[in-house]
């Protein structure tokens, strides 16, 4: 892919026109994922998940069970997006709160986060460890989720995982600044890849689908926000 072809890739993604960026090895997607990150806007912020060190073995843990194949992940990237936006907003997004609704929401998602997480901004290989326990309160109490004392350990959420998702969503939407634009860029998905894993194309599609299902959500919203990412 010339260097054209990545300009007019990375501007079709930022103009929502697209949240998946194909091509084959050597056709600048990565070029494009750096451009996202390194590239200086006032109003536009990124996050960037590259998978070379990322510890596949705990995602797996969080496959739902009961579900079809293809959506056995669907929840887990959903709710590793939704992480991402929140990395943003409480360590990025100068604006915040941007109204009276955000500033509530902006501290449900801080509570919650640094609650869980012992951090502003976790590592991404904290996100899915199985002895982390997620700690629900305030404004973020789960709906009709019964957890002893507020709490659920990691390695026990895909039973409640939906729950969890739907709500972090509500908040992190009042927080999304309609001014800005956040984009969350995943890059080296191809590492290991094998045509006979079967479970390594399980987890690629359930990552399209909540990357789908969320650009759908942001659209509908009148939110921006974008998901390029690299794919075989």
């Amino acid at each position: 892919m010339g260097d054209w072809l990545q300009v007019s890739a990375s501007f079709a993604a930022k103009r929502n026109e697209k949240f998946l960026i194909l091509g084959r090895k050597g056709s600048g997607k990565t070029a494009i994922f750096k451009r996202f990150l390194t590239e200086r806007n006032p109003s536009e912020f990124s996050y960037g998940h590259s998978f070379n060190d990322y510890p596949w073995q705990h995602h797996d843990l969080q496959a739902q069970t009961g579900v079809p194949e293809e959506r056995r992940f669907f929840h887990s990237w959903k709710y590793l997006i939704l992480m991402g936006l929140a990395k943003i907003l409480l360590n990025q997004d100068q604006s915040q709160p941007w109204s009276e609704q955000s500033s509530e929401s902006m501290q449900a998602l801080e509570d919650f986060v640094v609650d869980s997480y012992g951090s502003r901004d976790p590592d991404v290989r904290q996100i899915f460890s199985p002895e982390k326990e997620l700690r629900f309160k305030g404004a973020l109490k789960i709906p009709f989720l019964e957890i002893s004392g507020e709490r659920v350990r990691v390695r026990e959420l895909p039973p409640h995982i939906q729950e969890v998702n739907q709500v972090i969503q509500e908040h992190v939407l009042r927080s999304l600044n309609p001014e800005n634009s956040y984009y969350v860029c995943f890059d080296e998905l191809d590492l290991g890849f094998g045509k006979a894993d079967e479970a390594y194309s399980q987890r690629l599609i359930g990552l399209i689908l909540a990357a789908r299902d969320l650009f759908s959500w942001a659209d509908e919203a009148k939110k921006s926000f974008v998901f390029p990412t690299d794919d075989i």
